[in-house]
């Protein structure tokens, strides 16, 4: 439910010749054509997704309960830091309040490591990657009650 349009304007009214921009890449490159970029920065965690440079509030449309929706919308309003955006994901549906501020605690950090890191280096320069799909995995799909995870690997 976010509703950021975007705005579109020439490219040489918004940017100047050799100006630093952080980006965040949306699509690797393949083959001849390059990555696809974002200034539209989006850092991802289990509940939520933080917007550093957004305002809105989003909640994910796959949760099919109005009631669980704006439960959720309540609570990401009471914790949603002053001038970033959030979005609630899919997996935070039953979640509480106390769960999704950790989840908020960690992209804080991030992206104050994210911020530090712009200070320090000089363009071009990569910031930061996101955790490795295993990680992705494991982070978006599973929940407490899982009491094992197995993972099968051949032996060479």
């Amino acid at each position: 439910e976010t509703s950021e349009e975007p705005q579109h304007r020439p490219v040489d009214q918004v940017l100047r010749p050799g100006q630093d921009l952080l980006v965040q890449v949306t699509k690797e490159p393949m083959g001849s054509k390059g990555a696809r970029v974002t200034t539209r920065i989006a850092l991802p965690a289990r509940f939520l997704v933080l917007m550093p440079k957004g305002h809105l509030i989003g909640v994910s449309r796959t949760i099919d309960s109005a009631e669980e929706r704006a439960r959720l919308r309540e609570l990401a309003t009471k914790i949603k830091p002053k001038d970033m955006g959030l979005i609630v994901r899919t997996e935070a549906e039953g979640a509480q309040q106390k769960e999704l501020k950790v989840d908020l605690a960690y992209l804080r950090k991030i992206w104050r490591e994210i911020e530090q890191a712009m200070r320090k280096q000089e363009a071009p320069y990569m910031l930061y990657q996101d955790v490795s799909l295993l990680y992705s995995v494991i982070r978006d799909m599973l929940s407490d009650d899982v009491e094992e995870f197995l993972i099968n690997t051949s032996e060479d």
